[in-house]
């Protein structure tokens, strides 16, 4: 059906075939969820296994000690399986102590020892001077699923916007036309359209910190 055949049929024809997309992409996201909820709850599940290194501040005391990749696994021989674990038991100590780091970099384990500096942040506690995320085991198949998931869900949210040539947007345009003049519905459709597109863009552009590593 083409766009002047469509525009002549009754306005719930017209909704349901533009409703008929995001359906799929809601749909799409549901079964991939319910795909990876039930692979996650499997032994090859991954799990985490430390926290990986993403970024070193040259300021600091982890700077030529530590590099890009490296993945902490016990501080003082005491384990650092999660974010939380490595925060907890870095949160323990004081300016000027010495820390052991038991690391895994390129596969192999190696220890490392090094003195805390003062955090920017409090005072009273050491500070590394490093930014961190989960490692997990299978860390690929946690990615991916998680790339997937954000796409799927972030295309079937973004398509039922008003946003024109979007579906959102057709539907707003097609219930907008059987009240008022075929140009005013398209002026006020646009007009919309530009207006929560770059909401849209800006909502990205400043919530993209959310997005960086995790900073002890």
């Amino acid at each position: 059906m083409d766009e002047e055949e469509l525009a002549k049929k009754p306005l719930g024809t017209q909704l349901r075939v533009f409703a008929a997309g995001s359906f799929a992409n809601i749909l799409t996201f549901l079964v991939l969820l319910g795909v990876f909820s039930l692979l996650f709850a499997s032994p090859l599940a991954p799990n985490p296994a430390g926290v990986k290194i993403v970024y070193v501040n040259s300021s600091y005391p982890a700077y030529g000690h530590l590099t890009q990749g490296d993945i902490i696994i016990a501080i003082n021989n005491m384990p650092t399986t999660t974010l939380d674990d490595f925060s907890r038991i870095l949160g323990n100590f004081k300016p000027n102590e010495t820390i052991h780091l038991t690391i895994i970099r390129n596969g192999r384990p190696l220890n490392l020892t090094l003195t805390l500096d003062k955090s920017p942040y409090n005072s009273s506690r050491g500070f590394l001077g490093v930014k961190i995320q989960q490692a997990y085991t299978n860390e690929w198949m946690y990615k991916s699923s998680w790339w997937l998931l954000v796409v799927t869900s972030s295309v079937a949210i973004i398509n039922v916007m008003p946003i024109f040539p979007l579906d959102g947007g057709r539907m707003l345009m097609a219930a907008l036309e059987k009240v008022l003049p075929k140009n005013t519905a398209r002026n006020i459709s646009i007009a919309l359209s530009i207006y929560l597109a770059g909401i849209l863009v800006a909502n990205i552009v400043f919530s993209a910190g959310y997005w960086l590593p995790f900073r002890p």
